[in-house]
């Protein structure tokens, strides 16, 4: 399509490249041209538009073309200082104009006098257009009303249909579909992932990555590349991408083997198979966190029972004596939990690049309630037999018995609530699918290759994996029993600090149990089961802790979303949403749990019931005194928890603190193979790490501006989010009233035409605009950090290469990486970069060793 574009005033006019600003001058705001007035009373230059924004200090206007291209009119360079005092608008937002019509003057000499040039750049948004192109521009002067060139540019989407509906696709689609374009197609990566803040393609070839037109995407912060890794940093919307690649690729298919593997550590592999694996299933791990919470609110207004605990008289309650509402309600939030292991081993075998539909089958038979089958009544060890079904008292395990350790059987059964068999699981289907492919017949890969994949999985978990985690959690138990006969407390202490990494193992189930059956058998209190929900606790303060003093806005609205499932006892988004992946604050949480286990130890509160988790746990305890404590307990975690956030917890590292760090770790290297110029190393190091620390003010200015910026962008997100959510539910509503023959035209116009004009962009557009004057306003002070990080990793380098050549070790040239995370420490804390990790093989660490 093509629109004219007229002088809005006597004029000289230059192209956009011209103007004396670089964010206009170099495109980050769309194509263009510049206008030099002659009078400052400015009218539409198109042929008609909507006025779509009008910034508050009355210098910039957005107008929508056709409904679909945006154009920004922006009257002078840095003229927002003015608030407004030179401009009298002519125009209102959603106001239709024509040719010719005013839209706003302004006093050319207000801006002379405060010696602003009144370059005024008409560009063109690329995100609301594709292929956006100036064509006939011709650099001189015009006459208001005057053509001075055409504008071409092709729809995003589909214009109207012929029911005058215009199709709806959300920004994520679009973007999905642009970065799977701009990567080179589907079939130039083996996979696509994300973290919390980054879309990942594994690439095939480089070379067919179009990186300038990755960029122009609206969502993209930043690119990085992490060997054939291409991660497009996007922020906590990522996920929403990756979704709508899934929905439009079978990204998994990929036909290209990538030649070069990059050598990754070990802690590398291990933090990216968490993003890959854990990351996706927050979002149902929030679900079931909210599920959760409702249910135990059910409960005490109840309007519902509690199924896994007692009634009034001490006796289970079971299903058929339950309203229907219990039922809904129990399955909506133990679904989740019980058969959490099917996701974990869906998205382990899908990040490996595996036949999810096997891992699913797998997944389901690792969960069978048929390995729940009744046993009948406890039985004595000298009952148990080999492949027989069993059922133990005191530790409550019942299953298809294999051996026993003294009184503990280790057995055969279901995999419900638990992660790590799942992850294993995820592995052999994976492996033992691609090993199968590589020797069966084609002519009959298809009738036996899935059967083998599936005995060769499920096999080795049941009777290896099984057994070895049995004897995990008989000696968890014995530990567990063990640290409860430490006195004054520190036992309750203890336990409530390891708990969460119990959970992480998966043997917490075993244990609590164990704790359990006393209660639920005999009605005997537990003085050590208080420290599973206080370790809930610790877990919540640390992440209010991040939502109170973070700094990066799409963590800090992550940790909030998640803090409601928390308070009633879900921890698992907190856990692989935020404080796991970051490690630091899944251990501050952890410490914190020690505050108030130490509490309700010295107290001896005992629990007396089973029944909810999170705060509402108190109403598993009888005594009055109990629950006042537990609660106390409670609150001196979570207060501890943001406590040791705040002082502990940091957004990202400080460089030289950092840098002296890394010096000692290889003085340290040095002194173990007898170098004998440490000293000459030593005041090199020094000399280094003091250039970092003379430059702290302008990494923390810059830090400042980061701080700036992804608050502004965190509110734009946030306003996105709505109106795709709005925009969606109308749009659904217009095709339905549409496609109903009962409504009159009038009313199906109406709803159209609700949908048609929504736009949240009065709302949006300022705040576009207040994040293009910060960037403008911080040019000079970006460029300054840029060119003193460039100078420190020059200089870092050169240091290293120094000593590297003295010790004549080649080794050591790898702690380059190292000062380069010390001189980038705002980029990779705030996730624009990835942190460098190095690693030393075994003939390496060996030959670094050997003396000098």
């Amino acid at each position: 399509m093509e629109i004219n574009l007229y002088a809005p005033v006597d004029c000289e006019v230059k192209h956009i490249s011209k103007c004396s600003d670089d964010v206009f001058a170099q495109k980050m705001l769309g194509d263009g041209i510049v206008v030099i007035p002659e009078n400052g009373n400015f009218v539409l230059p198109f042929d008609k538009a909507k006025c779509s924004m009008t910034f508050d200090t009355k210098h910039a206007y957005g107008f929508k073309i056709n409904n679909q291209l945006d154009v920004l009119i922006h009257c002078g360079i840095d003229t927002v200082k003015l608030n407004g005092k030179p401009f009298n608008p002519k125009v209102k937002v959603d106001q239709n104009l024509k040719l010719n019509d005013a839209i706003f003057s302004v006093d050319l000499e207000v801006l002379k006098e405060n010696q602003i040039t009144s370059e005024t750049p008409i560009v063109f948004d690329p995100t609301s257009a594709e292929d956006i192109q100036i064509v006939g521009l011709k650099e001189g002067k015009y006459k208001k009303g005057e053509l001075i060139c055409k504008v071409s540019y092709k729809t995003a989407a589909p214009e109207k249909k012929e029911n005058g509906i215009k199709e709806f696709k959300s920004k994520y689609q679009l973007a999905a579909e642009h970065f799977v374009n701009a990567v080179g197609g589907e079939k130039n990566y083996s996979r696509v992932y994300n973290c919390m803040t980054r879309l990942r393609f594994n690439i095939n070839d480089k070379a067919k990555v179009d990186e300038a037109k990755i960029k122009q995407n609206e969502l993209v912060k930043g690119l990085n590349w992490n060997g054939d890794e291409l991660q497009i940093i996007i922020g906590g919307e990522c996920y929403k991408v990756r979704e709508e690649i899934e929905k439009a690729h079978d990204y998994s298919g990929s036909t290209v083997e990538v030649k070069a593997k990059v050598h990754k550590s070990v802690g590398s592999i291990i933090m990216e198979g968490i993003a890959g694996i854990m990351v996706p299933i927050i979002p149902v791990l929030m679900a079931v966190g909210i599920f959760g919470a409702l249910y135990a609110i059910t409960n005490q207004i109840g309007w519902t029972q509690n199924l896994d605990g007692l009634d009034k008289e001490g006796n289970p309650i079971f299903i058929q004596d339950v309203n229907l509402l219990t039922v809904i309600m129990y399955v909506l939030q133990k679904v989740g939990l019980n058969l959490i292991g099917i996701f974990f081993i869906y998205n382990t075998v899908k990040y490996l690049n595996g036949n999810t539909i096997l891992a699913i089958f797998v997944g389901l038979l690792l969960t069978s309630r048929i390995f729940f089958a009744s046993s009948g009544d406890p039985t004595l060890p000298d009952q148990w037999k080999f492949g027989q079904l069993m059922s133990e008292g005191n530790y409550g395990i019942s299953g298809w018995f294999l051996f026993r350790i003294s009184d503990y059987p280790v057995v055969i059964k279901a995999y419900e609530g638990s992660v790590l068999p799942f992850i294993l699981a995820g592995f052999l289907v994976t492996y033992s699918d691609k090993w199968i492919k590589t020797w069966m017949p084609s002519s009959i890969d298809v009738v036996f290759r899935a059967a083998l994949v599936i005995f060769f999985t499920v096999v080795p978990v049941l009777f290896v994996a099984g057994p070895i985690l049995g004897l995990v959690e008989f000696v968890m138990v014995m530990l567990v029993n063990l640290i409860g006969t430490i006195p004054f407390g520190f036992g309750v202490a203890i336990f409530a600090i390891i708990w969460q990494p119990l959970v992480l193992t998966g043997c917490h189930i075993a244990i609590a149990m164990t704790m359990m059956l006393p209660i639920i058998s005999h009605h005997t209190p537990s003085p050590m089961l208080p420290a599973v929900t206080v370790a809930v606790m610790g877990q919540l303060g640390v992440v209010i802790g991040i939502g109170l003093f973070s700094k990066n806005g799409n963590l800090r609205q992550l940790a909030w979303n998640s803090v409601p499932a928390g308070v009633f006892g879900i921890t698992e988004p907190i856990i692989y949403g935020i404080n796991l992946p970051k490690v630091k604050p899944f251990i501050i949480g952890s410490l914190a749990s020690g505050v108030g286990g130490f509490i309700c130890g010295v107290f001896g509160v005992v629990q007396n019931s089973v029944g909810p988790q999170g705060i509402l746990a108190v109403l598993n305890y009888d005594k009055p005194m109990d629950k006042v404590i537990l609660l106390i307990s409670f609150l001196a975690t979570i207060i501890a928890g943001i406590l040791l956030s705040f002082f502990f917890y940091r957004e990202r590292k400080n460089e030289y603190k950092y840098s002296i760090k890394l010096s000692k770790r290889i003085t340290k290297l040095l002194k173990k193979m007898e170098f004998e110029n440490v000293q000459s190393w030593i005041e090199q190091a020094d000399k280094l790490s003091l250039e970092f620390k003379n430059n702290k003010e302008i990494i923390i200015g810059y830090e400042k501006y980061i701080q700036k910026l992804t608050s502004i962008e965190s509110k734009i997100a946030r306003l996105n989010g709505i109106e795709e959510k709005v925009k969606t539910k109308l749009y659904k509503k217009a095709t339905k009233a549409q496609a109903n023959e009962k409504l009159d035209q009038e009313k199906i116009d109406l709803i159209v035409n609700k949908y048609n004009e929504y736009s949240l962009a009065d709302k949006i557009n300022p705040l576009n605009l207040q994040k293009e004057e910060l960037i403008k306003e911080n040019v000079a002070m970006v460029k300054e950090y840029k060119e003193t990080i460039k100078k420190l990793e020059q200089d870092s380098n050169k240091t290293v290469e120094n000593i590297s050549k003295q010790a004549n070790k080649v080794e050591l040239l790898q702690f380059k990486d190292l000062y380069w995370n010390a001189a980038n420490t705002v980029e990779v804390g705030y996730g624009f970069i990835e942190e460098k990790k190095i690693h030393f093989n075994k003939e390496q660490k060996l030959n670094l060793l050997a003396k000098a």
